[in-house]
């Protein structure tokens, strides 16, 4: 099982870094870059995200952290438990 999710895990990181990944077989295969649809789905309500600031801050986040028009949500001391966030949220943190 270990190794399934270490797969999962390097092709998801792949996917991410594009753009080419080894399908197995030991060629490199173009693979497609990930949507801003796919990057910023909320699996679930209430997800921790990456948001423009004139959105402010989502659901249990009490600001967006970061400078610039984009933030992601945050709060001064970790929630418990921990909010389920967005692959957006999670690669730029």
């Amino acid at each position: 099982m270990l190794e399934q999710y270490d797969w999962a895990i390097e092709r998801l990181v792949t996917r991410l870094a594009g753009p080419v990944s080894d399908s197995g077989d030991g060629r490199g295969t173009p693979v497609p870059a990930m949507s801003d649809e796919e990057y910023l789905w909320e699996p679930v309500p209430d997800c921790w995200s990456v948001r423009r600031r004139v959105d402010g801050p989502g659901a249990g986040a009490v600001k967006l952290i970061g400078a610039g028009e984009w933030g992601r949500d945050g709060a001064p001391e970790a929630p418990w438990p921990p909010p389920i966030t967005t692959i957006a949220w999670s690669w730029i943190t």
